[in-house]
């Protein structure tokens, strides 16, 4: 007896508790209290809890922060936006993630998108603020803004707000993952399912864990940020930071809500002729409708509409019923506007101007004849175009970048409304990953695309 020490003790308990298959009992533990040391139980067979133990030190860190982010995706609502757009990693990145991976994710992400709203979110398993990555993280949403000496070239960043996960936060969801996920394990058991009782004591511990992960979740979902104006016509990332218990810049409806907070959109059913001509600059007037249409998503001087085009078309169609607007051609003959759906965002040839501007005045009717509407407008005299343009330039220079970018935005407008044929021949330089998006919509609008190997 006195050769039995107490390492020889540790071994059998070791044995005797093994978590797994390999242990040669069953057991439980009771927190000892009054002084009492801790109690162990032998089972004749592994109850929920000892599954539970065992799935739950089975479970990786990869499939715990997996779940947190399938979980945020799939608890988003869209509220007011067009859209949601979902920047998702391939698994979760070998230690601190690095600006040019974080900029590489996002740039295949698909975030800019023309007249949509989109609201942007983040994989948690790259992007949290707040933590040893934030600079990282936020000069890589820069870029992807439009902003800095390595942006992306994208059009329509000022209508797209990036939904971020908060570091503290994103530790207890995955905390919370881990026990949603052992118990999920543990109802799938078939000694569990087999047993009605037992199954469903699972099914309840399995479907409380996840209600408390889809909260955890979305309140750890803290941070918004957007494109906004520096107050001199200039760019820069703005952030929010949602305080109130239940906000979560997964729902749409609070973060545009936000959002309206500091001028950065509208209210639903707010937008209207007051709201539009106090946002309108003295360079906007004589611009076609088609521009000023554009500026509500490209420009972050002006604010986000929950109703898109139908909420700027309602308001410059009371504009001029109320005579604080008109609408002219090119040549300054006034457009008679009947129906908010004769406003044609597409015309490049249609302008917003002031009242006072001296225009054109209609053509004297003969008295017997019966007056028509004179909208659609006649474009008597007018002719088609066919503008040529041959580009061979280097891209590093931003400021040609830059210029280069609004000119093939223009004519995508017009491929969008007015032109009537193309012809065109492209040859771009660039990446594999980016090669292969442009073939896929190539083929997609039925061009079969060349393609040279560098």
């Amino acid at each position: 007896v006195n050769s039995y020490g107490y390492g020889d003790a540790e071994i059998v308990f070791s044995e005797l508790f093994e978590q797994g298959e390999g242990g040669l009992v069953a057991f439980d533990v009771a927190a000892g209290g009054g002084g009492q040391p801790r109690r162990w139980y032998f089972e004749t067979r592994k109850t929920p809890h000892m599954h539970f133990r065992a799935e739950r030190e089975a479970i990786t860190d990869e499939e715990r922060n997996e779940i947190v982010t399938t979980m945020a995706f799939d608890l988003t609502k869209t509220g007011p936006f067009s859209s949601i757009v979902k920047v998702e990693g391939e698994s979760s990145p070998d230690g601190k993630p690095s600006y040019d991976q974080l900029k590489s994710i996002l740039e295949v992400a698909g975030i800019d998108d023309r007249h949509k709203t989109r609201l942007v979110i983040l994989d948690s398993r790259w992007f949290s603020l707040y933590g040893d990555s934030d600079t990282e993280i936020k000069e890589a949403v820069q870029a992807t803004m439009g902003i800095g000496d390595n942006k992306l070239a994208i059009s329509w960043a000022s209508s797209a707000v990036f939904a971020c996960i908060d570091n503290q936060r994103r530790r207890h969801s995955r905390s919370i993952a881990a026990d949603y996920l052992a118990w999920r394990r543990v109802a799938s058991l078939t000694t569990i399912q087999d047993d009605q009782e037992q199954f469903a004591n699972v099914s309840e511990r399995r479907n409380n864990a996840g209600k408390r992960l889809a909260k955890a979740v979305k309140e750890a979902y803290q941070h918004i940020l957007y494109l906004g104006d520096d107050g001199s016509d200039g760019r820069e990332i703005a952030t929010l930071r949602l305080q109130q218990k239940n906000q979560s810049a997964l729902d749409g409806n609070i973060v545009w809500s936000a959002l309206a907070e500091v001028d950065k959109a509208i209210e639903v059913n707010m937008f209207n002729r007051d709201a539009l001509v106090r946002n309108l600059r003295d360079s906007d007037w004589g611009r076609p409708l088609s521009e000023i249409r554009d500026e509500f998503w490209n420009a972050p001087r002006l604010p986000l509409l929950p109703g898109g085009e139908s909420d700027l078309r309602r308001a410059i169609y009371d504009a001029i019923k109320s005579g604080d607007i008109v609408l002219v051609d090119s040549d300054k003959n006034l457009r008679s506007v009947t129906v908010p759906s004769d406003i044609n965002f597409g015309s490049s040839d249609i302008r917003i101007q002031r009242p006072e501007v001296e225009i054109s005045p209609s053509p004297p009717l003969d008295p017997s004849e019966t007056p028509k509407p004179d909208y659609p407008p006649k474009q008597v005299g007018t002719k088609e175009h066919q503008v040529a343009i041959s580009i061979t330039k280097s891209l590093r220079d931003n400021l040609d970048r830059d210029a280069l970018r609004y000119l093939l935005n223009q004519i995508v407008n017009a491929v969008d409304k007015d032109a009537s044929h193309i012809q065109a021949v492209i040859k771009v330089t660039v990446p594999s990953e980016m090669k292969d998006r442009i073939v896929d919509r190539a083929n997609e609008a039925g061009i079969t695309p060349t393609v040279t190997d560098f």
